[in-house]
This record gives structure tokens, sequence and C-alpha cells, in this order.
């Protein structure tokens, strides 16, 4: 049983005809987690996976499924609309349907039609046994577009933050109380998932999740994965200070004091010598000593060289953090 709602595209690698049957070769991103005998719904078509090889499937059509259906017309480099069948445990979104086609309809007109009134559809050509009706009235399509006006319909509908898209769910945890920062990771257990990296209290990751879920997302079966950052931990930093004239011990130490605060502010965030509010290095943010050393000497005008043990970028990966356990300033 499927949704009806496509997962993604699958690309036609190889046609073969088998008598009065067909095998079509295809290649998409969900390969490997297919089995032998799995159902696939390729353009509504409901079709079984007979082989696996090399990062292709392979699914045969039969005569009849090829008379009722569109399938036969499908050359290599085609594009099918694929999706995988449905899991009862979790929210089913969409409809429920076979992907048993009962036969080919055929388009013999586009453009502006007045819709159906409610009632007036009494049956079904070529099926006298069924009795149906349509118990309200038609929506309308639309004509065709122009290209101008295509482009301006597009234009308008991305300049929306529409729900399930990545700029409607930064624009959201954007303005999210108590989150300091965040990295999106999509498709990290396969399409449909997203996990988020939080910088924030632990206790409030279930909270996000749910209202990320709530607020954002769509065509998904459960709320986004929302995990902490690790710590990529530097555990000593040494910074040598060479100043500009000699100045008091007790200054020196107050110097001192000061550059080291202000290093882990660099990192971590805070308040510069100025009273103003730094954010710090994000998740993900590599920390690069030299931006560390330009960043003090516009917040220490009397020193006159800075340079740092650390000499070569630490390179931080997405899901991560930089830290500092431990600064010690070297006055020279």
């Amino acid at each position: 049983m499927f949704s009806g709602i496509v997962e993604e595209y699958a690309k036609v690698v190889h046609v073969v005809k088998d008598q009065e049957n067909l095998h079509l070769t295809l290649t998409c991103s969900f390969v490997n987690e297919l089995k032998i005998d799995q159902s696939v719904s390729h353009n509504g078509v409901c079709l079984t996976v007979v082989s696996i090889q090399d990062n292709t499937y392979t699914v045969t059509a039969m005569k009849e499924t090829i008379e009722r259906s569109n399938i036969g017309l499908l050359q290599v480099g085609d594009k099918v609309n694929v999706e995988r069948s449905m899991m009862m445990n979790g929210r089913l979104d969409g409809h429920i349907v076979q992907g048993h086609v009962d036969e080919t309809a055929e388009c013999v007109e586009l453009g502006y039609r007045r819709p159906v009134v409610a009632e007036t559809i009494n049956g079904l050509e070529g099926y006298p046994q069924y009795r149906v009706t349509n118990t309200s009235d038609g929506t309308s399509g639309r004509n065709i577009e122009e290209d101008d006006e295509y482009r301006e319909r597009i234009r308008a509908w991305a300049s929306k933050q529409e729900r399930g898209t990545k700029a409607c769910i930064e624009d959201y945890l954007n303005h999210y109380n108590g989150l300091d920062s965040y990295n999106l990771i999509p498709r990290y257990d396969g399409i449909g998932t997203l996990k988020i990296v939080c910088d924030t209290l632990e206790s409030l990751l279930p909270s996000i999740a749910e209202d990320v879920y709530e607020n954002c997302m769509l065509y998904t079966d459960e709320p986004p994965l929302c995990v902490a950052p690790s710590s990529a931990m530097l555990q000593n930093l040494t910074v040598y200070v060479h100043l500009r004239g000699s100045v008091r011990a007790q200054s020196v130490d107050e110097l001192k004091q000061q550059i080291r605060g202000q290093c882990y502010t660099f990192v971590s965030g805070g308040r510069d010598m100025s009273a103003r509010t730094r954010q710090g290095l994000g998740i993900g943010d590599d920390f690069a000593p030299s931006e560390l050393v330009s960043y003090l000497q516009a917040q220490f005008p009397e020193v006159q060289n800075i340079r740092c043990s650390q000499q070569s970028i630490i390179v931080v990966d997405d899901t991560s953090k930089f830290e500092i356990d431990t600064v010690t300033v070297v006055i020279e």
C-alpha cells in the first residue's frame, strides 16, 4: 500500500524487452535500502523488485501492466516518480492506495473548463457495474501560463517561507528563545530525516524538536532529532604578549586577566572591552588563531605584538563546537 505522495524520482538506466514483459533497471538514492520482492510505486504503478546490483534495482512490468499504464513508454534517461510502500508505525499522510492501475486515460484538451456541477457524474464509461457520482462541485484549473507569468508566480512562491523549507525552519529557530546557535543536517538518516544540533540547555531539546515539527515541517513521520553539540576541546592555549612599554606589576596582572577573559569571549561569546556583545564561535565554526590575534589586538591597543602557541587552524565538524579549557597569558 502507498500514500500517493512522491518520495523522489528514479532514473531509468536500462530497458530490456522479454517477450511480452518489460524489465526496467533504475537508480535512486534509496537503492541500498531495498530488498528483493519489495514493492515500489513507479508513476503510481506498483512494481516488484526482482534484482539489486551496483546501486541499481530492476523491476518487471507484465503484459497487462504495460497495456493499462504508460510504463511501456519509458526509455533510458527518463525520470520516474517513485515511492516505497507505507510503514504502519507512524502518521499516514496522503491516501492509502494500491498502485493497481485500472486503465490509461488520454488528455484530450488543455485550458479552462467550467467546473463540473455536483451530482452530474453518474457512472464510469466502460464500467457499467459501478455507480458513482460527485457529491460536490469541481474546482477550476487555469489556462496555460505565458513565460513571464510563470516566472512571476515562481518568484512570488519563492519569496514566501513555506512550511517544510529550510528557510522556514531557519526563520523559526532564529527567533527561538534560549537557542544560542544551531546547525541543520538534512537527510542524516535518509530522505525525510532532519538532525538539528542545538547550542542550548539539554532540557530544551525535546521542546525544540516538537515545536519545529508542529510549526515548520511537512510529510515527515517523526519530529527532527535535536542533539547538543559535541565538544572540540583545545586543552591548553598560551598567548604571548609583547607590550609597547613597561607597566606596573599590578597592571600586568590585571592585563593578563583581561586578555584571558577576552580569549574566552572570542570563543564562547560575551562582552568585549567596550561592553559590546560578541556572538562567539558557533556550531561547526573552525578556530583560526590569526582571527583571535586580530581580535585581541583590537581590544588592547597598548599591546605591540601577540602570538599563540596554536599556529594552525583547528577544523570543527558540523556537529561540534570549539572550546578552550585553559588559557595562559605570558607577558614578554
